[in-house]
């Protein structure tokens, strides 16, 4: 499955049958809720052709994480930052200073992680702790490098360049924690 956040407003199809070919009613959300797309089909060069929306039980069509749910709201709290655990927890960062049930003031270069079998939060990296600060910072992207082992190492890409003791990088380049 694949994980997808989308920056704003959106309303996508349930189910894809070809490449910008949906049927089913939309699914609608805002930028901080969560996709998960179920591919089910892929031409000859691997390329994902056909799938679907699925919802958290991963048994219907629907819209997989409602954020607001579960405390983000505003475009401050939009997700720009996504990974998962293999114990179901999502990593989740946000595009600017968050606050949620448990959680005050996280900051961009910060990783929450939602435990969606409690519906709770708590703190998985802080930023700052690996000298990110700064809007330039604010992480925006997130992969694991085995996502069930106890510490997997984070893979990170920031909005902007990033300097820390040691390392430094361009917009586009990685960190690894």
């Amino acid at each position: 499955d694949i994980l997808l956040s989308i920056k704003g407003a959106f309303s996508v199809k349930r189910t894809y049958s070809a490449p910008k070919q949906g049927s089913g009613s939309k699914i609608t959300g805002n930028g901080e809720d969560i996709l998960r797309f179920r591919p089910t089909a892929a031409d000859s060069n691997g390329r994902i052709t056909a799938g679907s929306y699925l919802d958290a039980s991963g048994s219907n069509t629907g819209l997989f994480f409602r954020g607001s749910r579960f405390g983000l709201s505003g475009s401050a709290e939009n997700v720009d930052a996504l990974g998962a655990l293999a114990d179901g927890r999502l990593l989740i960062s946000t595009k600017g200073v968050a606050t949620v049930p448990g959680l005050a003031n996280v900051q961009p270069s910060d990783i929450m992680a939602f435990n969606p079998a409690t519906g709770t939060w708590s703190l998985y990296f802080r930023g700052s702790n690996a000298f990110l600060s700064g809007s330039a910072e604010n992480v925006t992207a997130i992969a694991l490098s085995d996502p069930a082992a106890t510490l997997p190492t984070i893979y990170l890409s920031t909005h902007g360049n990033f300097v820390v003791p040691g390392l430094s990088g361009e917009q586009i380049g990685r960190a690894h924690v």
